[in-house]
């Protein structure tokens, strides 16, 4: 007999484990037992002198998860209790991956719940005066956006919902495609008094708070037709900038071809206005496009107003700085009034310094129109400076 052999007792294990299963039954007498599990486990348990105290630790196990099983009043208890049983006789239990999974399921749902409220508290309409606060904003230049912001913050007027502490709006992405540009193209914007005055009609005195972000196609393109025949330039901006999205361009576009109409009864402040609800800085093309209409409309109205107004200076326009002198210039020369733009212009002598061509040639212009307005020798100098600088 090896020392392996001499080694196994099994009367005193079996003597071990009979006494504390005796033990234990008398202790709860009021439980009832599964006689068939914990027989089927103690056949398949393998009793040694070095593993009495495991085995007397399954036991416990066992009988424990055996009462809690007989307290249980539907058979679905019952049941669960198999998978419980057998990882616990294996050496892994499945209660601590259970309870991982549990806290796994809590903080997902947790953070969807948070991300839901977010997004509804980012979507909260704002009432009627804090909309009209926040279309005005929206309407500024970039520095006005971020002192009006802090003026109504210091007031306790809350804006954080709906705009940025630089002015700017909080948008709420959207998963709908709009169709916004193609609609408006089907819409007409000739402008003759009778349609501006239908338009304003229709507005009434009371200004329109904006559609809502889950307004449909058909809505928002029909309320921007509506005020951009009444001229209602800031609320057709506001409409670009909060919910045009990635479409503001196109649709402004669509507003400046359509109005370029030789039906339409414009005059150079109608250009100014339309100039003032672009979405983004002008770009040339646009400049061009509304230059377009204003030497449409110069034929039969006077400049003048429009000139004043660019000398306080606009949002695009005037001499503030060089991009919007530069501007300027490019709008009004290629309005056909050279005139007008000679204001605006660097001298000729910094336009001949650096060799700016569209300088030289707007003065170039500017000199034979002068030159038609005069007679003598002074027309004849205006002519010869005028080709000098085109030659």
């Amino acid at each position: 007999m090896n020392l392996m052999q001499t080694n196994r007792v099994p009367v005193h294990n079996t003597t071990l484990k009979s006494y504390t299963e005796h033990q234990i039954v008398n202790k709860l007498p009021h439980m009832t037992f599964c006689s068939t599990i914990n027989d089927r486990i103690v056949r398949h348990l393998s009793f040694t002198s070095r593993n009495v105290l495991a085995y007397s630790a399954t036991v416990f196990f066992v009988v424990g998860l055996q009462c809690a099983s007989s307290l249980a009043q539907t058979p679905v208890q019952k049941i669960q209790l198999m998978p419980v049983l057998s990882g616990s006789v294996s050496g892994h239990s499945a209660a601590p991956q259970q309870a991982q999974a549990a806290a796994t399921q809590g903080r997902s749902t947790q953070s969807q719940a948070t991300a839901s409220g977010s997004k509804n508290s980012s979507q909260a309409k704002p009432d009627a005066d804090t909309q009209k606060i926040l279309n005005t904003i929206k309407t500024l230049p970039a520095a006005e956006k971020r002192a009006m912001f802090a003026y109504y913050t210091d007031l306790g007027v809350d804006l954080s919902p709906w705009l940025q502490p630089d002015g700017n709006p909080i948008t709420v992405a959207s998963t709908k495609r709009r169709q916004l540009a193609r609609k408006l193209r089907a819409l007409k914007f000739i402008r003759r008094p009778e349609d501006v005055l239908r338009a304003r009609s229709q507005i009434g005195l009371n200004p329109e708070n904006l559609p809502s972000n889950n307004a449909s196609d058909d809505d928002i393109v029909n309320w921007f037709h509506r005020h951009a025949m009444a001229a209602e330039w800031d609320a057709v901006k506001a409409l670009l900038v909060l919910r045009a999205g990635s479409e503001a361009e196109a649709m402004y576009a669509a507003l400046i071809q359509g109005t370029n109409n030789s039906a339409s009864e414009l005059i150079p402040e109608d250009v100014l206005g339309l100039s003032e609800a672009a979405p983004a800085e002008l770009t040339d093309w646009q400049v061009d496009a509304l230059a377009k209409l204003l030497k449409f409309s110069a034929r039969k109205t006077s400049t003048r107003p429009l000139i004043e107004q660019f000398r306080q200076g606009t949002t695009w326009f005037g001499s503030k700085s060089k991009q919007q002198r530069d501007r300027t210039v490019r709008l009004l020369l290629a309005a056909g009034l050279p005139i007008e733009a000679y204001e605006f212009m660097p001298s000729l002598e910094e336009a001949r310094s650096s060799n700016d061509a569209d300088v030289l040639k707007g003065h170039a212009e500017y000199m034979l129109a002068r030159a038609a307005e005069s007679n003598g020798t002074a027309r004849d100098r205006m002519v010869e400076t005028g080709w000098s600088l085109l030659g």
